[in-house]
């Protein structure tokens, strides 16, 4: 298997940036959201193995009790968000509609290079060329407003159709790429891979929502050999322990809200492993250390002037591409993205 380790970091300046700029209202949002999480009844089960939840939690962040589950290495919220309301637009609240250079910027620096990394590790790694996995039939679950449905067919694949459950992206997307090449479905994760046909599956920071990820294993372990699923997921990482240090911040990667459950390595193994698949390649990078920028940039503010502090931030910046890849390499990075083959 191969190991492929950072990625630039200029691409997400501009959403960590905005994050600064409403740190004080996302700090409130997620309080609220926490809030409405600890009145929820207790987790009877994990949701990756099914196991009986343990009694005693692992750790309080923000407010909110999570714990590490004994069997699978999953880290799962104690109260069960299920209960709560759900609000089937609440992604394209959190994504709003990118336009001309935006919407190109995004598809060039997010989503081409994680079809570019999936391209690359099939042909090191399996001898699948490029015109091979081009030919295949692709599905991405959860594929939002199609930024990588985009790039798939900008690079020469026919055959790719998506499934999305928020109305909204859903309708961003058919805009985009036409109608035929999404469908709305709110029907449970597991029944759309039992009853679609697809070569390759993609899942880019989808499994962390699905509330039963047993049944998507399950589901999986049902699909032909040869099969490849690619896919990306929140860990439990630096930026987690920075969130749960110092509160005065928005917590990016567990939110109590959006985020109510991370992957460990040992969580993704435990998957792959239920599901009857072989890790292929790993792409580890994370942008933790833009987020230890902004508890900085908030815990001087009001202390530091204005030019003292630019100036830290300016010096930290500058260091942040080696700073990453050091948190990478020692697997504490935010981000985790896999693919993995049917045996």
């Amino acid at each position: 298997m191969k190991t492929y380790y950072s990625k630039s970091l200029s691409a997400t300046f501009g959403r960590q940036a905005s994050f600064l700029a409403k740190n004080d209202e996302l700090v409130a949002r997620a309080a609220q959201a926490t809030a409405a999480l600890c009145a929820m009844p207790a987790r009877t089960h994990c949701p990756l193995c099914a196991g009986t939840a343990p009694q005693a939690q692992d750790f309080v962040h923000r407010g909110a009790a999570y714990f590490r589950c004994p069997r699978c290495g999953h880290i799962v919220s104690c109260n069960d968000p299920s209960f709560l309301e759900q609000d089937e637009e609440q992604f394209a609240k959190v994504y709003p509609a990118l336009r001309g250079e935006e919407r190109e910027a995004r598809r060039l620096n997010v989503y081409q290079p994680k079809l570019d990394w999936v391209l690359e590790s099939c042909r090191r790694e399996l001898g699948r060329d490029r015109q091979h996995m081009l030919a295949c039939q692709w599905l991405e679950i959860g594929c939002g407003e199609g930024f990588f449905l985009e790039a798939l067919q900008r690079s020469g694949a026919e055959h790719v159709s998506g499934v999305e459950a928020d109305t909204i992206m859903a309708g961003r997307c058919a805009g985009l790429l036409g109608a035929d090449c999404v469908d709305i479905s709110h029907r449970p994760l597991a029944c759309e891979i039992r009853e679609r046909r697809f070569d390759v599956l993609a899942a880019w920071y989808v499994l962390e929502h699905v509330p039963d990820l047993h049944s998507v294993a399950q589901a999986l372990a049902s699909v032909p050999a040869g099969t490849l699923f690619c896919f990306a997921v929140p860990m439990f990482s630096l930026s987690v322990v920075l969130e749960s240090a110092c509160h005065g911040h928005f917590a990016r990667t567990l939110d109590n809200d959006i985020h109510t459950q991370l992957f460990t390595d040992d969580s993704i193994d435990y998957f792959l492993h239920s599901a009857g698949f072989e890790k292929v390649s790993h792409w580890v990078f994370g942008q933790d250390v833009i987020d230890l920028g902004r508890i900085i940039r908030n815990g001087i503010a009001g202390s530091y002037s204005e030019d003292m502090a630019a100036g830290v931030c300016s010096m930290l910046s500058e260091a942040y591409e080696e700073l990453q890849g050091v948190v990478d390499r020692h697997l504490m990075s935010d981000s985790r993205h896999v693919l993995a083959v049917k045996r």
